[in-house]
């Protein structure tokens, strides 16, 4: 129970300060390593930052803007040692996020029956990259192949990188509520200002319903993400529920609301010369960008309802 004197400080400070639903924070489908850098590698390196090489890659990052890559999905990785002693990597890394522009690799590979993080810079020779177009313009994915490519052995990462998509998964989910946000401006903006009938469209019910329930189901999302990133820093036995149902929610919104914004722009919203578009396409690719919709309901069902 809180004193009088906090619970009147809080309650100051809830009304002072703008609410969620009142700022206007700057958005833009920036083509920024987020997921792939400061989301996965990051996670993943500082699960054993004492390890030297991953304590140097990390100061890279932070340092010197490296961007780094992680291959989590549809890996196909042999490990062998060279006549040096050194380790190399052959093998093939399915739609890697960030993969064409990153500098640095990271993936798990068998060496000695254990399995292994390594690192791999990827401007060395043995190393080929395949741009993929996808759906979202605003991120790049590859196939990357490597052949006798030299690598970094960076410890054991058993449970590791499962840590780091938890991270990932509420990443995603806060780049989404961004996106739904951003429809919601669009939307209530271009409901009003533009007329027929000699009324500004917003004022008809068809239009200020819609807004008012991309409006309800974005705060919905933001209260789920913002659950989860708390429990990631104070609460992780429930982060695993917290973080998929995060994703799963905030995934289902941005598709919801970036439909309904070019249904309120109407012709306009068809065009490739808006903007809408772009947030439509980040909104399906992120949505199984770390599995489908469906197989994350599915987890979430066996959480909640497994005995």
């Amino acid at each position: 129970m809180a004193d009088s004197n906090s619970t009147g400080c809080a309650l100051s400070a809830r009304w002072c300060w703008p609410q969620p639903w009142q700022r206007r924070w700057p958005r833009t489908l920036c083509p920024a390593p987020l997921l792939s850098t400061s989301a996965l590698a990051v996670s993943l390196l500082a699960t054993d930052s004492s390890h030297p090489d991953r304590a140097a890659l990390l100061t890279r990052i932070a340092g010197n803007g490296l961007v780094a890559a992680v291959a989590w999905d549809d890996v196909d990785m042999a490990c062998a040692r060279d006549h040096g002693g050194q380790r190399t990597l052959t093998g093939s890394a399915a739609r890697v996020c960030d993969g064409h522009d990153a500098q640095v690799l990271l993936v798990a590979a068998q060496a000695d029956g254990d399995e292994t993080l390594f690192s791999v810079e990827l401007d060395q020779p043995g190393v080929s990259r395949r741009r993929l177009t996808g759906l979202d313009r605003a991120r790049t994915h590859a196939d990357v192949t490597l052949t006798e490519a030299s690598a970094t052995a960076l410890g054991p990462v058993s449970g590791q990188l499962e840590r780091a998509l938890r991270t990932a998964r509420i990443t995603v989910a806060a780049d989404l509520v961004g996106v739904s946000a951003q429809c919601l401006d669009l939307a209530v903006a271009y409901a009003q200002q533009r007329r027929q009938f000699g009324r500004v469209i917003g004022s008809y019910q068809a239009i200020k319903h819609r807004c008012a329930r991309m409006f309800i189901e974005t705060e919905q999302a933001r209260s789920c993400v913002r659950d989860a990133a708390w429990r990631a820093d104070h609460c992780p036995d429930g982060l695993d529920l917290a973080a998929e149902g995060a994703l799963w929610f905030a995934a289902q919104t941005a598709i919801t609301t970036s439909a309904d914004l070019i249904r309120v722009l109407g012709g306009t919203g068809f065009t490739w010369e808006h903007e809408a578009h772009l947030y439509f396409r980040r909104a399906r690719a992120q949505a199984v960008l770390l599995g489908d919709q469906m197989r994350r309901s599915a987890r979430i069902a066996d959480r909640l309802i497994a005995p």
